[in-house]
C-alpha cells in the first residue's frame, strides 16, 4: 500500500480558497485608497500646489469600505470645504490683524460645526465636520500672513478637493457597490419577520409568551432604526434613485407604524378574557394574506421579482382596504381591524421600497414628511463646549509659547475634536485609539523619510513605496478590533512624511511638525477624556422623558402638529436612542405616539359630528398633566357622550372606530401607566 500524507488543515486547498475570500474585500479597500493618495498626490505635484500632502489626506479620509459612504461623504466633504474656507475669508476680514480675536472666533466656529454635527445624521453631519476644521486647516497657514489669506483659503480648497475627487474617482471605477441590494435585503427581511411575529401574536402559540413576542419586536425596532445609514450609502451608489429618497424614507416609517400597531394589538389581546381575546385573534388570523410573514427570494433586477412584489403590494393593499371598510360591531373587534390594517399599509411602504430597488419605475411615489428636530438639544451642546475648550487651550499653549509649529498644533487639535466628539459612547475607545494611532504612524513615517525614500528616485519609487505602508494599514483597519488605532495611522501618515515637490530631509522640521501632529492629536484626545460626553443612560432618559413631554404639549396645544409631524418627531427620537438603550424605552415613545394619534383623531371625530368637544378638552388636560386617574374617568364620559348622541344601535364604521380609539387610549395608558404618570424633571 502506498503512503499517503495529507496536506495539514491550515493549508488544504479549501482552507486558502476560504482565507483568500475572508480577505479580499479588505485588501481592495486598502488597494483603492492607496491608488486614490497616489492618484491625488501626482496630480498635486504636476499641478505645483503648495501643500500636496493635504490632497492625499483628504482622498485618504473619503475612502470608506462601502461605495455608497465613499461616494456620499465625498460630496458632503466639498460641501463642507466650501462653507469652510468662504468662512475664515470672513473671519479673517473681521479680524485682519487680531490674532487673539481671530483665535476665539476659530473656536467658536468649530463649536458651532461640532453643535450641527452632532444634530445631523450620517453623511449630512460630515458637512459641518469639514466646515469646521477646514477653517482649521487654512488657518494654520494663515495666522502667520493674514493679508493672503484668500490665496491660502483658495489654495488649501483646491487641495482638499483635489483629492475629494481623486477620491471619488478612484471608489467609482473599481467598485460597483452593493449598498442597494443590502438594503433591499434588510427592508425584505423586516417585512417577514415584522409579519411573521403579528401572525403568531394572533396565532397565540404556547410555546411564544408574551415576553418572547415582546423581545421580538422590540429587538425589530433596532433593527429598524439601524436602516438610515443604510440609506445613506444606497443613495450616494445610486443616483437614479436620489430623487426618490421619500420613497425611501417613508418604508422606515412604515416599519414603524407596523411595529407601532403590533404593539397595540398585543396590548388590546392581552387585555380581554383569554376566551374573547382568542376568539378575535383567530377572527382576524383568517383574513390575512396568506403570505403574510413569507420571505419572497432576492433576485436582483429580475422582471419576476419585481412582478412578485408588485402583486403583494396590490394585495395587502386590497386586503387593508378591507380591514378598514370591515364593519365592526363592537369596539373591540374595531380595535383589531384597524391595527391590521395598519400593519399592512407600514409594511406596504416597505414593499414599495423593495420594487424601487428592483424596478424603480414599478415603485409609488411617495413623499415623507421630515422634520428638522434637534432630538435633544445637551449632547450637542456638551460636544460644543468640549470643542470650544479643546481649541481654546490650544490657541493659549501656542499664544504663551509663540511655538512656530503652534498653527499645526491648533488644526490637529480642531481635527481630533471634532472628529471624535460626536461618536459619543463609541468615543472612548476611538479616543486612545487615535492617540495609539499618531504616535505609531509618526514612527512609522519617520523611517519612511529618514531611512527609505533618500535610496529612491523618482514618483513610481514613491507611489510603489506609499502602496507598501497604506494598503496594509487601510486593509487591517476595516477590522473592527483595529479600527481605532489604524484609521488615524492611516489618515495621518501622509501630513506626517510631508511629502513636496522638493522633499527635504530635515530632521529638525521633521520633528517639530510630527510633534505639534502627535501633541495635536494626544492634547485633543487628552481634553474629551477630562469632558466626557452625555453618558448614554442621561440620553435614554432625556430622550423618552421629552417625548413625553411633547405629548403632554400636544393634549394642551391640540392641532399645533399634524399626525405626520408627530409621527416624524417620535422616530427621529427612536432613531437617536443610544445603541444599549433599553428596547423597552423605545416601546414606551410607541406608546406615546399612539394616545396622541388617537386623541388627534377623537378631536376630528368629535368636530366632525358635533359633538361636545369640551369633553375632549377634559381628557387632553388629564394627559397634559399626567393624571391616570383623570384619563380615565375622561374616556368614559366620552363614551357617554357618544352613547347619549348615537345610542347602542348605530355601529357604523365612524363610531365603531371612535369607540376603539378610546378603548386604545384606555389600554394604552394601563400599560404603562408608570410613563405616562411620570413627573417631568
Amino acid at each position: 500500500m502506498a503512503d499517503t500524507a495529507e496536506a495539514p488543515s491550515h493549508l488544504r486547498p479549501e482552507r486558502i480558497r476560504d482565507a483568500v475570500v475572508a480577505t479580499a474585500p479588505a485588501l481592495l479597500f486598502g488597494l483603492r485608497l492607496a491608488l486614490g493618495v497616489s492618484l491625488a498626490l501626482y496630480l498635486a505635484f504636476f499641478l505645483q500646489l503648495d501643500n500636496p500632502s493635504w490632497a492625499g489626506t483628504s482622498a485618504a479620509i473619503v475612502a470608506q469600505p462601502v461605495l455608497g459612504a465613499s461616494m456620499r461623504k465625498g460630496v458632503f466633504r466639498l460641501v463642507g470645504t466650501i462653507i469652510g474656507a468662504i468662512a475664515t475669508v470672513a473671519l479673517t476680514a473681521v479680524f485682519p490683524q487680531d490674532r487673539m480675536g481671530f483665535l476665539l472666533g476659530l473656536a467658536l466656529w468649530c463649536a458651532a460645526c461640532s453643535f450641527v454635527s452632532t444634530v445631523l445624521r450620517n453623511f449630512s453631519a460630515y458637512a459641518a465636520l469639514l466646515a469646521g476644521y477646514t477653517m482649521a486647516i487654512i488657518a494654520s497657514s494663515s495666522i502667520a500672513a493674514p493679508d493672503q489669506v484668500f490665496t491660502l483659503a483658495v489654495a488649501r480648497a483646491a487641495e482638499i478637493s483635489l483629492g475629494i475627487a481623486c477620491g471619488m474617482v478612484v471608489m467609482s471605477v473599481t467598485d460597483f457597490g452593493h449598498s442597494p441590494r443590502r438594503l433591499a435585503a434588510s427592508v425584505s427581511a423586516l417585512v417577514a419577520d415584522i409579519g411573521a411575529g403579528v401572525v403568531d401574536q394572533l396565532r397565540g402559540l404556547s410555546h411564544l409568551d408574551r415576553r418572547d413576542l415582546q423581545t421580538r419586536r422590540r429587538a425589530l425596532l433596532k433593527r429598524v432604526a439601524a436602516l438610515d445609514p443604510l440609506i445613506d450609502q444606497t443613495i450616494g451608489e445610486s443616483p437614479g434613485i436620489s430623487h426618490r429618497r421619500s420613497t425611501l424614507r417613508a418604508g422606515i416609517t412604515g416599519l414603524f407604524l407596523a411595529l407601532s400597531a403590533w404593539r397595540t394589538i398585543s396590548v388590546h389581546i392581552d387585555s380581554l378574557e383569554p376566551e374573547e381575546g382568542q376568539r378575535q385573534a383567530h377572527a382576524l388570523l383568517k383574513h390575512l394574506p396568506p403570505d403574510l410573514g413569507t420571505l419572497l427570494p432576492q433576485r436582483a433586477e429580475d422582471p419576476t421579482a419585481a412582478e412578485d412584489l408588485v402583486q403583494r403590494f396590490k394585495t395587502w393593499e386590497s386586503a387593508a382596504a378591507t380591514f378598514r371598510g370591515a364593519d365592526g360591531a363592537v369596539s373591540t373587534s374595531r380595535l383589531g381591524l384597524d391595527r391590521i390594517a395598519s400593519v399592512l399599509e407600514g409594511l406596504n411602504r416597505a414593499v414599495n421600497v423593495e420594487i424601487l430597488l428592483t424596478d424603480s419605475r414599478r415603485a409609488r411615489p411617495i413623499v415623507a414628511v421630515r422634520q428638522r428636530l434637534i432630538s435633544d438639544v445637551l449632547p450637542p451642546l456638551v460636544n460644543a463646549l468640549r470643542v470650544f475648550a479643546a481649541l481654546s487651550a490650544a490657541s493659549m499653549v501656542y499664544v504663551l509659547t509663540s511655538w512656530s509649529a503652534g498653527p499645526t498644533f491648533i488644526t490637529f487639535v480642531a481635527v481630533t475634536v471634532i472628529l471624535l466628539s460626536p461618536q459619543n459612547e463609541q468615543a472612548s475607545s476611538a479616543i486612545i485609539g487615535f492617540a495609539a494611532g499618531s504616535v505609531l504612524t509618526a514612527a512609522l513615517a519617520a523611517v519612511i523619510k529618514f531611512a527609505v525614500l533618500p535610496n529612491h528616485e523618482g514618483y513610481g519609487s514613491f507611489a510603489a513605496i506609499i502602496f507598501l505602508v497604506l494598503v496594509p494599514l487601510a486593509a487591517l483597519s476595516t477590522r473592527p478590533a483595529l479600527a481605532p488605532v489604524l484609521i488615524p495611522a492611516t489618515v495621518n501618515f501622509i501630513p506626517l512624511l510631508g511629502p513636496t515637490n522638493l522633499i527635504s530631509y530635515d530632521m529638525q522640521s521633521f520633528a517639530n511638525s510630527a510633534l505639534a501632529i502627535m501633541a495635536g492629536c494626544i492634547g485633543g484626545a487628552v481634553v474629551l477624556q477630562v469632558m466626557p460626553p452625555v453618558p448614554p443612560a442621561t440620553r435614554t432618559r432625556r430622550l423618552v422623558g421629552l417625548t413625553l413631554a411633547d405629548l403632554r404639549a400636544l393634549a394642551r396645544h391640540p392641532g399645533h402638529l399634524s399626525p405626520d409631524r408627530w409621527r416624524s418627531r417620535v422616530f427621529a427620537r427612536i432613531v437617536a436612542l443610544p445603541a444599549d438603550a433599553d428596547p423597552a424605552d423605545g416601546s414606551s415613545m410607541l406608546g406615546a405616539l399612539t394616545v396622541g394619534l388617537q386623541l388627534m383623531d377623537v378631536r376630528e371625530t368629535f368636530a366632525r359630528f358635533e359633538l361636545d368637544v369640551a369633553a375632549v378638552e377634559a381628557v387632553e388636560a388629564a394627559v397634559s398633566k399626567g393624571d391616570l386617574a383623570d384619563i380615565q374617568s375622561g374616556l368614559d364620559t366620552l363614551r357617554r357622550v357618544v352613547a347619549d348622541r348615537f345610542g347602542d344601535a348605530d355601529d357604523s364604521v365612524a363610531i365603531s372606530r371612535l369607540l376603539a380609539a378610546f378603548r386604545e387610549i384606555g389600554e394604552t395608558i394601563t400599560n404603562y401607566r408608570d410613563y405616562f404618570g411620570a413627573v417631568i424633571r
